[in-house]
């Protein structure tokens, strides 16, 4: 019998330049990545990747900090001067 079709496994993250981690309310694992100007977002028990964001609106991002009572991400994008804030989905 045919085998059911499996999903494609993601790629895995480019961590390039890994600079800060940030938890945020629910757990999960943020990671800022100097080098691929993007932030990864994990889960913390099963270190799967949950999404990606960032790509395009921060360059070079260096620090993370969560803001407990919203789930609001801060990313502070060094290479242009900006804290950004997001809400990661």
């Amino acid at each position: 019998a045919p085998q059911p079709a499996q999903p494609a496994p993601r790629p895995a993250p480019s961590l390039a330049g890994a600079e800060d981690v940030a938890f945020d309310s629910e757990g999960a694992v943020h990671v800022s990545a100097y080098y691929s100007s993007a932030v990864y977002k994990f889960d913390a028990q099963s270190g799967a990747l949950l999404a990606v964001y960032g790509q395009g609106l921060v360059s070079g991002p260096v620090g993370i900090a969560c803001d407990p009572s919203s789930g609001d991400m801060f990313v502070s994008s060094y290479r242009d001067d900006k804290v950004l804030r997001f809400t990661p989905g």
